[in-house]
């Protein structure tokens, strides 16, 4: 009932003043409007599970299963360090009974060399000892004395 009167009044004046207003005030409205249901169902689209996101049981079990593996290389890494260490101390036993043997045959040798030096140095203080009594024969032998 406004309208007609408003559309009269504005023929009547000749000016161009039709209300535009309500139809900016509706589009505005109708825009706004719009915004909020799409906020609102944005909200219920992230609460929904989506597709790749595992539940948390499905997380739960995947957990449980990285820490047993985890602990099962965990076990392994020590009964490898475990086995080195065997290994290591057995290299050691093993190497000082190497060093046992060589230092015995050292000894020995040593004591034969001890031995023979020995028995070439009295060799050598007899041979000195007579050795001018030879000079002295052979001279004597080549009449040259």
């Amino acid at each position: 009932m406004i309208l007609p009167i408003l559309i009269a009044d504005a023929a009547g004046s000749g000016v161009d003043s039709f209300p535009w207003q309500w139809l900016g005030w509706l589009i505005g409205g109708l825009a706004a409007l719009a915004v909020c249901i799409n906020q609102i169902d944005d909200f219920f689209e992230r609460r929904k599970p989506r597709e790749g996101f595992p539940p948390v049981e499905q997380l739960e079990n995947s957990q449980s299963a990285l820490t047993e593996r985890v602990e099962n290389l965990e076990q392994a890494i020590w009964d490898i360090r475990r086995e080195m260490k065997e290994d290591r101390e057995t290299q050691a036993k093993s190497a000082s009974a190497r060093a046992a043997g060589i230092y015995k045959k050292i000894d020995e040798v040593r004591a034969e060399l001890s031995a023979n030096l020995e028995s070439a140095r009295k060799e050598l203080a007899e041979n000195q000892r007579s050795l001018p009594n030879e000079i002295v024969a052979l001279l004597k032998n080549t009449n040259a004395i």
